[in-house]
């Protein structure tokens, strides 16, 4: 029905509200969606340029439902491909839902998969789309996210967990 585009670009603080306004038309836009597997909190902080009714942004549930952490910010930052540090990007569920509320933005819900939240903007909040908690609405997620040295797809365990959040490069916010 309507005509979508698609560019890439490596983004950072310093030139996303320059690439929003160089490809979109309107401040008032239906939907944003932040998968950067990195920069996401800091990326979803500076956006000014557009008001989305309904932004989808990735959350890194290893991060658990509490503690509102992301990484700290580097204009650098990708993911790597193998090992536990795959794991080590985004931010928590708390720490965007703390963010978005900031800038207006109610959660709603997250999907089945646990690794995207649904925010809307508190205007648009009614009996049937309304704000929920980050605490009932967070879930584990639900698939092998990193590849071993031997190129096997794999779960974390326990020690995993600890060692990357326990990682220097995370931050309180």
């Amino acid at each position: 029905k309507h005509e979508i585009e698609a560019y890439q670009h490596f983004v950072d603080k310093e030139n996303i509200n320059e690439f929003i306004k160089n490809h979109v038309n309107s401040k008032n836009i239906g939907i944003l969606s932040i998968d950067i597997d990195g920069n996401d909190y800091w990326i979803w902080d500076v956006i000014s340029v557009v008001n989305p009714d309904i932004l989808v942004i990735e959350y890194n549930s290893i991060f658990g439902s509490s503690r509102s952490v992301t990484l700290k910010y580097n204009e650098n930052f990708i993911r790597p491909n193998r090992g536990i540090y795959k794991c080590l990007y985004g931010a928590s569920l708390s720490a965007l839902t703390k963010l978005s509320e900031k800038k207006g933005y109610s959660l709603v819900a997250t999907n089945l998969n646990g690794n995207n939240a649904f925010y809307v903007r508190n205007q648009l909040l009614n009996e049937k789309v309304y704000k929920k908690d980050h605490q009932v609405c967070f879930k584990q997620n639900s698939f092998k996210e990193f590849l071993d040295e031997k190129g096997e797809l794999k779960y974390l365990d326990e020690n995993n967990i600890k060692e990357l959040l326990n990682n220097e490069n995370l931050v309180e916010v």
